[in-house]
């Protein structure tokens, strides 16, 4: 009897490592970087597509600025899929046009203020969705 007791013990311990082994990874949860101990946390964006020359698609949607999180010193994005150019903006100026590829994070502003405003663009009329950290 008290073999069959370490066997169901052992067996439903092993069935609890199997099961936390096979649980899948929530899509809604933010991937991990190495800029969220800085105080950075990811969160998902969507662009807003652009409407032609001259006016490219962003992030944030037209008429709203997203600002740089306290404790975050660089401002990171990894789309889901594709390759972007990508640039961030504050009210005084745009720095350069940056490469981002699908899955991976790239920093696209180092040194980021806390506090300040910025938008992401990206050149095109599309500029999909991911994840930023700012």
């Amino acid at each position: 009897m008290i073999k069959t007791r370490q066997i169901a013990t052992t067996l439903g311990g092993a069935a609890a490592v199997l099961a936390a082994m096979t649980v899948p990874t929530l899509a809604s949860e933010a991937p991990s970087t190495a800029a969220t101990a800085q105080s950075c946390s990811a969160a998902p964006y969507q662009s807003e597509a652009g409407t032609g020359p001259g006016n490219d698609a962003h992030w944030p949607n037209a008429g709203h600025w997203a600002v740089v999180n306290s404790g975050c010193h660089n401002i990171s994005l990894m789309p889901n899929s594709g390759t972007h150019k990508v640039r961030v903006c504050t009210p005084s100026a745009c720095n350069a046009w940056k490469s981002v590829s699908g899955g991976e994070w790239k920093v696209i502003a180092q040194n980021a203020v806390p506090g300040k405003k910025f938008y992401v663009q990206f050149k095109g009329l599309f500029g999909g969705t991911g994840w930023i950290e700012h």
